[in-house]
């Protein structure tokens, strides 16, 4: 005989059992089974199990089923809760699905409740933290998903910027900069909030970094709207006035050294024969200008040489050369009459300065031209009267005056030393 639903046959089939609490049997079961997950059996003799209500889950074989706490979830015939993922939460037991958290909201463990994010902070979909905005960004209100770049001109410093700070004047910001900067320099700003700095127009400078306006350029240099900076004029260059944007070059005449505010003219005995001359020549050789701010010289005549701004003699001693110089005669020789040209001193005579030839004197004599000294006679020797060769006297004679041989009186002779 068939046992009865909720019962199953003993060992030796001599009677029917009933199932235990968490088992259950149908009609004609050869055994009880366990109750599924999801799914319990809490009295005996169960024909069926039960199904765990949503939110509540059991395992194989149970007899009651428990219920999600907050913060996890449970779908059906679940075998155990789940807990709700970042992003989603459960705020109360018994929840068979999580609930997503509002946009700039997180939910952490234990996910029963949504944290809005504050001002400075904000929240990607599903996210289990605030993430604070970074220098160059900001949010200035709670429950941001995202921050907000600074606008062009403004920075935010920090993290968890609320707000943008304004640049001020001589600085400058691009977009998403979290740190104003100085203006470089050659060029400035004068209103806040700006994105680049402006350039100084030409004849205009800012030297200093961080400037808020232009200063003009001093007489002496100029600027290009390339540069913001003042240049010193080139020598042969000048710049008169202030706020120049170009420097002019120096006429013909005139010369100039760096950062002249005037050309100087050329003194007499220089020149200057083109234009932007950073300094007058000399004339040449023999050549002279009388006047200032010459751009050519004068020739002197010839037999003359120029002595800055006149034509003149050479000095007295000196003789003219051909290459418009005066020059000394050399030892050995003196200047002739017409004071053109050096004359050897002849015979007899000698020049140690180049001035005038002197005649040899005592027993002293010169054999050849251009002597510069004469030489001594040997002993028991005179000198010629014109001094050119020594001579010697007689065995009956001495030396008188040193040029003339005299002889003995009759009686005398000569001592060992003829003088």
């Amino acid at each position: 005989q068939a046992c009865e639903e909720g019962f199953v046959s003993t060992e030796n089939q001599t009677s029917c059992k009933e199932c235990i609490p968490g088992t259950f049997a149908g009609a004609n079961a050869s055994q009880c089974q366990n109750c599924a997950p999801g799914f319990f059996a809490n009295t005996s003799g169960s024909t069926i199990c039960k199904k765990c209500l949503d939110g509540s889950v059991s395992a194989e074989n149970q007899t009651s089923c428990q219920v999600c706490g907050a913060g996890a979830f449970a779908p059906h015939n679940a075998s155990q809760c789940q807990d709700c993922a970042p992003g989603f939460f459960a705020s109360v037991p018994g929840s068979t699905t999580c609930l997503e958290c509002a946009q700039g909201s997180i939910s952490a463990d234990p996910y029963t409740s949504c944290h809005v994010c504050e001002a400075g902070t904000f929240a990607t979909h599903h996210a289990s933290a605030c993430q604070a905005c970074t220098p160059g960004f900001f949010s200035n209100t709670s429950a941001s998903m995202a921050c907000r770049p600074c606008a062009l001109g403004w920075v935010s410093t920090t993290t968890h910027a609320t707000a943008c700070e304004i640049c001020a004047v001589g600085f400058y910001a691009r977009a998403d900069a979290s740190k104003c900067q100085l203006c470089p320099g050659g060029e400035f700003n004068d209103e806040t909030g700006q994105t680049a700095c402006k350039t100084c127009e030409p004849g205009f400078e800012a030297p200093v970094l961080g400037a808020t306006f232009c200063i003009p350029c001093q007489p002496g240099t100029f600027s290009l709207n390339t540069t913001g900076a003042c240049t010193a004029c080139a020598p042969g260059y000048f710049s008169s006035a202030a706020q120049s944007s170009a420097c002019s070059a120096c006429s013909p005449g005139k010369s100039s050294t760096s950062s002249a505010t005037a050309c100087t003219e050329c003194s007499p005995g220089f020149f200057s024969n083109t234009s932007a001359q950073p300094a007058c020549q000399a004339c040449a050789l023999g050549k002279i200008s009388t006047v200032s701010a010459a751009t050519t010289c004068a020739q002197c005549p010839y037999g003359k040489v120029a002595d800055v701004s006149q034509c003149v003699d050479c000095p007295e001693h000196e003789i003219f050369l051909d290459s418009w110089t005066c020059a000394p005669c050399p030892a050995g020789s003196a200047i002739g009459q017409a004071g053109q040209q050096c004359n050897l001193c002849t015979t007899g005579t000698f020049s140690t300065d180049g001035r005038t030839c002197h005649a040899c004197s005592g027993r002293t004599f010169s054999d050849s031209q251009g002597a510069t000294a004469c030489m001594q006679c040997a002993p028991d020797t005179y000198a010629v009267p014109n001094r050119t060769v020594c001579a010697a006297c007689t065995a009956a004679q001495i030396i008188v005056n040193a040029s003339e041989c005299q002889t003995c009186p009759t009686g005398l002779v000569p001592d060992e030393v003829k003088q």
